[in-house]
Parts: C-alpha cells; structure tokens; sequence
C-alpha cells in the first residue's frame, strides 16, 4: 500500500524548485566540458568568459587563480590598477609585463587614445596563447603582444612551467636564473631588455 505525501514533502516541493532554478542560473557561464580530459600540452586546455570589457580566453586549470575567479564571476580584476595604468599614459603608450591571459587588455586598449599601443609581454607558454587568444576574441589591434619576458638584460632564461611531480605552476612559474636547475618542466623564453 503506498503511503500519501505527508504535508511537510508537500511544503518541500516549491523549495526543491527553487533550487534547481538557482542552481541552473548560478551555474550559466560555467562551460558544459570542464576540461580536456588528455594530458597533452599542445591542446589549449581553457575557456571563454566575458566581463563589461569584452571576452577572455581563461586556462581551466588555473581557474581559482583571483584574476581567473574574478572574470568568471563577470567583473574586473584589479579595476583601480587599469584605471591608474591608463590615467599614467594620456596620449601614450603602454608597457604591460606579464599579461597572464589577457586580462587587462581590452580595457586598456579600448582606453588609450587613437595611435597608442599596449605592448603586452607574457613568458609563459599557455598564458601566452590565451592572451592571443584573448586579443583575437575582441580584435584588440592596439595591443602588440609578444612571446617574452622583460629585464635587465636581454638574452635567453628557462622558465619552470611544472614542479617534480608534473603539476603545472600556473601563477607560481618562474624565471629561473643563469645556471640555476629547474626541479621539473621548464622551456627556453626570450628575455626583452626594458628601457626606462
């Protein structure tokens, strides 16, 4: 013999809707694949999320990064910071060092004036490509990004991309000085020497 539903289930029903309708609506901009699920660096494993800037081409497992967190939740990171960059620059150029995926770069190229350039320098490999990415997605034509660091110096440095186990650094990559050996992945990046 079934049992009849008693009033409190009753009461749960609209409840229990109302959560699922949250859920869908707080979950709107997450990407329907997570993640590629290989283990092969030449895939760009991230995805595409916008802010009142304009869109932005995020590596997935760099994700809980702030400025990551901050763009999926569709707002700026760091807004003061790109507000002061272009407040320093009227009628000039702009001189950005590690770019990350690009998450400044709408805003400050769509801020400097006419004839002005953002030139964008990012050393790592994967924040690189998502940058480029990044300026393909909002067609920032004043943005000059290049595959590099800046320093002292010009010449060439190893950048350490994942530590001893494999796990990639993502935030945590670093140059790594002259003659100093890395403990995992490390690649070869051209350092730009920055003239002040």
């Amino acid at each position: 013999m079934s049992q009849k539903p008693g009033p409190l289930s009753e009461l749960a029903k609209p409840f229990a809707r109302m959560r699922r309708r949250f859920i869908k609506w707080k979950y709107r901009n997450q990407p329907h694949f997570r993640a590629f699920p290989g283990a092969d660096d030449r895939v760009l494993d991230a995805c595409i999320a916008y802010n009142r800037h304009g869109a932005y081409c995020v590596p997935w497992h760099l994700r809980r990064r702030p400025a990551a967190r901050k763009v999926f939740a569709g707002k700026v990171y760091e807004e003061a910071t790109i507000e002061l960059m272009l407040a320093a620059a009227p009628g000039g150029d702009i001189v950005h060092a590690g770019t990350f995926f690009g998450d400044f770069l709408p805003a400050l190229a769509r801020g400097i004036e006419a004839g002005s350039r953002v030139w964008a320098f990012e050393p790592n490999p994967e924040s690189y490509r998502c940058a480029a990415v990044t300026c393909e997605l909002n067609q920032l034509d004043a943005v000059a990004l290049t595959h590099a660091g800046l320093g002292a110096e010009e010449g060439t440095l190893q950048i350490q991309l994942r530590d001893a186990a494999g796990k990639r650094l993502g935030g945590r990559s670093h140059l790594l000085e002259n003659g100093q050996a890395g403990t995992g992945t490390t690649v070869s990046v051209q350092i730009g020497r920055a003239h002040v």
